[in-house]
């Protein structure tokens, strides 16, 4: 699923998103407002929604609107 992200640093199109070390997403879109492709299952969405992610040298985090 395409969801928005917030990060304090800068992300490029194409970094991985990871939680516990598991590729759970891409970055597709990294300005001006950055979106990224994300698993729904295996993790479990729950799992990380509310979490800091990794992504490369930045911390990302997921914007929950659902």
């Amino acid at each position: 699923k395409l969801i928005p992200i917030k990060t304090e640093t800068e992300v490029k199109i194409g970094d991985e998103i990871k939680y516990n070390n598991i590729v759970i997403g891409k970055v597709l879109i990294d300005k001006p407002y950055p979106f990224a492709l994300i698993k729904l299952f295996d993790p479990d969405f729950s799992d990380f929604k509310d979490k800091e992610l990794n992504c490369g040298n930045a911390k990302v985090k997921i914007i929950n609107n659902y």
